[in-house]
């Protein structure tokens, strides 16, 4: 048994964890792949890119739902088409810290530009209310995230990427973006891979730039219900926030601290945190 099917049977989930992913692009292996393939979530994903679309498209499975519209605050803005995908945005690229930074310049130089009619969350009616949002959206995550009030009004955890060196115009930054996302309820749990690179220098073809790369640059962050407010938080949205946790982002603490909650309120049997820890990894253990 999996250890997302024991999280299932154990915590008497009425239904299947709902995963947003905005900014779909396959570039990837997603965080929550194994929620995924295991059967216990459903993914409802967001490319406005017609090409990405069409990838994700080719091999229609079940439990997963994709949209090829771009989402924001409405309106209508262009999508600014770099050579390499990853950094396509909405946003323009920020060329002072271009040229301060080794091969990145190449990377995001806008091709092409395609106009996009914004479309909020909220006016969605094929998408439910979300458990987990994962989004990577080259500096768009903050007016996505206000365009959603009721969608992500039961959202127990958010994935970002989030910027700690600027890339774009006018982009929020990981300052503005973790205010912002406290006063939602939200509290940082900690970064997956951030992500370093190399300064440009004179010497730059002796230097091994995955090594010698020191600037932080950006990496994905991961967003909690504040859990010293435990006692609002619904039983519903805790089994769910402990799926995340053991599945998507490898929380085991988390995880098990969230059953003992469980526990305690007679959601669960007192058993369950004990048995969950032959799922979790040995070099966490003593």
């Amino acid at each position: 048994m999996t250890k997302e099917l024991f999280l299932s049977e154990e915590l008497k989930l009425s239904r299947k964890t709902r995963v947003l992913d905005v900014g779909a692009n396959p570039l990837n292996r997603p965080p929550y792949a194994d929620l995924l393939d295991h059967g216990q979530c459903e993914l409802f994903g967001f490319e406005p890119q017609k090409d990405a679309f069409e990838k994700l498209q080719a091999e229609p499975k079940e439990n997963r739902t994709y949209f090829n519209v771009a989402v924001g605050n409405g309106g209508h803005k262009t999508l600014n088409i770099t050579s390499y995908d990853g950094f396509t945005s909405l946003f323009k690229p920020y060329r002072p810290t271009l040229r301060y930074l080794r091969r990145f310049v190449r990377h995001m130089r806008v091709v092409d530009h395609i106009g996009l009619d914004l479309v909020r969350l909220d006016d969605i009616d094929a998408l439910p209310p979300v458990d987990l949002l994962k989004i990577d959206v080259q500096g768009a995550e903050k007016d996505i995230i206000q365009s959603g009030a009721q969608k992500l009004q039961n959202c127990v955890a958010i994935i970002l990427e989030t910027r700690f060196l600027r890339l774009y115009h006018h982009e929020p930054m990981m300052g503005e973006m973790d205010v912002f996302l406290r006063d939602l309820g939200f509290i940082l749990h900690k970064f997956i891979a951030p992500k370093s690179v190399m300064i440009r220098t004179s010497q730059d073809g002796r230097l091994r730039p995955r090594r010698a790369g020191s600037q932080l640059l950006d990496g994905d962050a991961v967003y909690i219900r504040d859990l010293s407010k435990v006692a609002d938080i619904s039983d519903d949205a805790l089994k769910h926030l402990a799926m995340c946790a053991a599945s998507v982002f490898e929380s085991y603490d988390l995880a098990l601290s969230l059953m003992d909650t469980l526990v305690a309120r007679g959601a669960v049997s007192d058993t369950v945190p004990e048995r969950f820890l032959a799922y979790v990894p040995q070099e966490l253990k003593r």
